[in-house]
């Protein structure tokens, strides 16, 4: 025999088995056996019942090898055993066996079916893995507890697996790349964590159903499942992570009551979804839904209280949001963004913060309406919420409203018509580029206007100012079609910019009270006259390049005229100044002539 050796061994007291890359000897304890080393030209191997384990890479890259038949006493097969075993088409495990080894049969790439005996508690990670022509894998139901990380991972010519209920958790990536696996049957009793990328890139399964007994589903667990259609979640699921995103054939999905938390991802870019069950029981709505741009209504459940920034981010098809009036929603994310078909929204009484860019960029947005249940309720943050919602035609800001900052409705540019409540007590950068809006009358409750709070709302030609308000700040800067402002003799400070470049404005009305101007009215070159009340100290830099301006009073209580004051008013031909200037800067009236 041409491919056999031999090689003996001195006895001990008790039975040894020993396997070698050299030679099989099997040692007993009151003899000695001779056992032939295997050739890398052997196409069959059927190893005695006496050998119970198999030490590592042992047949790895035996590449004729065919056919194995491991016997009842064989007990343990080492990491990468009979790795790169590419002709490998048989195995017939014993019904001993009760570990097999990483990467053991990784790259058998003719091997067509395995049967695992129900002793194999656990398949070590890439086991089986890029075993290209897998066709059948029976898995025993007392058996298995854990599949190891990319235990069958590129097995692409597997077409179904069904996994028994004595299953713990399938691990990160463990049928990853399965391209042709169609059918994943997960028994009920299954008690599984199914970890990331569990099913991974399997493109052609069509439909999953999980268990009740499921508690949740980790990220990317069918993430690129492109052929996925069905998925039936069952009571008792609690989380969903990352599980389906780029689920591109997915058309319907049922969120049983028992889950608490979509998390992020979790149903992400699935272009084709278009209907979401959400039921009483859910709590946080994270970035779940971003991209399905095929999804066109939503209903919001009455137990969620967070719907987090990117929920349903790009869904350009939603039409319609709906919120229980008596929901528990307390913030709203920029979970909206981008929904370019939304038409109307209602927010519930119940939110307190609508965070920046919330709804922004919804251009068909006409309606916004705030739901104030309540007269002592909470207050509500409006912070961006509703930038570039360019269909925007009206807005009711309720009194729960406390401050309106941070571009809450900046370039909406087809609102007309703004009314905002007795309660709000700031109003700051939040219409900012509102082309459209003709007219704003600010409550009394108001006790500042700045940071671009009607910055460059170039169609504003009236503003009314109530007594409460005490600062105008940078306010209405650029409103080119203001003509008339009546400042009330509440207010202490007009600064920073507060009515530069109106250039229709013409008359400005300044009233008693009012302690300083600072940096105003800079290029209001229809401003023909100015009379400066008597309890203004303050003045500086406040109508350069008034270009128009004739007739400037400066009352009794001003001490000086600083430098360059009224620089650039050409026009002025008349200046009343008072006993009580001392000081007057030497460029305070230059360009003027």
């Amino acid at each position: 025999m041409g491919d056999v050796s031999s090689v003996s061994y001195s006895y001990h007291t008790k039975p040894r088995i020993i396997i070698c890359m050299e030679c099989i000897a099997i040692i007993a304890s009151s003899t000695t056996m001779l056992f032939p080393r295997y050739s890398k030209q052997k196409k069959v191997i059927r190893l005695d019942k006496a050998v119970t384990s198999i030490p590592k890479a042992a047949f790895s890259n035996y590449n004729k090898l065919v056919s194995v038949v491991l016997s009842d006493g064989l007990e343990d097969i080492g990491d990468e055993a009979f790795k790169c075993c590419r002709s490998l088409e048989e195995i017939i495990f014993g019904k001993g066996v009760q570990s097999i080894g990483a990467e053991a049969f990784s790259e058998c790439k003719s091997l067509k079916r395995i049967a695992l005996p129900s002793s194999v508690k656990v398949i070590e990670n890439g086991t089986f893995a890029g075993c290209t022509s897998l066709l059948e894998v029976q898995l025993s139901e007392q058996g298995i507890v854990t599949i190891g990380r990319g235990a069958f991972r590129d097995c692409v010519s597997l077409v179904h697996i069904t996994i028994p209920s004595s299953v713990h958790v399938i691990e990160s990536d463990a049928f990853d790349g399965c391209t042709s696996l169609r059918e994943v049957h997960l028994a009920e009793g299954l008690q599984t964590i199914l970890d990331l990328r569990a099913f991974q890139g399997c493109n052609s399964l069509k439909k999953i159903n999980i268990p009740s007994t499921f508690s949740s589903i980790a990220g990317g667990a069918f993430h690129g499942c492109t052929s996925l259609v069905e998925v039936h979640l069952c009571e008792g699921l609690r989380t969903i992570d990352k599980a389906f995103q780029g689920c591109v054939s997915l058309l319907h999905v049922k969120i049983p009551a028992t889950v608490l938390a979509i998390e992020g991802g979790a149903f992400d870019g699935c272009i084709l979804l278009k209907s979401v069950h959400l039921y009483d029981g859910l709590v946080i709505i994270g970035k779940a839904f971003q991209g399905c741009t095929s999804l066109a209504m939503v209903v919001i459940p009455s137990t969620v209280t967070t719907i987090e920034g990117g929920a349903f981010h790009g869904c350009t098809a939603l039409k319609g949001v709906q919120f229980s009036n008596d929901g528990q929603v307390k913030i709203i994310g920029k979970a909206f963004q981008d929904c370019t078909s939304l038409e109307r929204i209602q927010i519930p009484y119940s939110v307190t913060s609508i965070e920046g860019g919330a709804f922004n960029g919804c251009t068909s947005i006409r309606e916004v309406k705030v739901i104030d249940k309540y007269i002592e309720r909470h207050r509500l943050s409006i912070n961006y919420a509703f930038e570039n919602c360019t269909s925007m035609t009206h807005v009711h800001i309720p009194s729960s409203v406390s401050e309106l900052d941070g571009g809450a409705f900046s370039r909406c540019t087809s609102l007309e018509k703004v009314f905002l409540s007795e309660g709000i007590r700031s109003v700051k950068n939040a219409f900012q580029h509102c082309t459209s809006l003709e007219f704003v009358l600010i409550p009394s409750s108001v006790y500042d206007l700045d940071c671009g709070a009607f910055n460059e709302c170039t169609s504003l030609k009236h503003i009314g100012l109530c007594e409460g308000t005490v600062l105008v700040g940078n306010a209405f800067q650029g409103c080119t079609s203001l003509m008339h402002v009546s400042i009330p003799p509440t207010v202490t400070d007009v600064y920073d910019g507060a009515f530069n470049g109106c250039s229709q404005l013409s008359y400005v009305m300044l009233c008693d009270g009012l302690i300083a101007i600072e940096d105003s009215f800079h290029d209001c070159k229809k401003l023909v006259e100015v009379e400066l009340p008597s309890t203004v100290t303050i003045v500086h830099k406040s109508f350069v390049e008034c270009s128009a301006l004739m007739k400037l009073g400066l009352c009794t209580g001003l001490l000086s005229v600083r430098s360059e004051q009224f620089f650039g008013c050409r026009s002025l031909k008349y200046i009343d100044i008072s006993s009580t200037v001392t000081e007057i800067g030497e460029r305070a009236f230059i360009g003027c002539f």
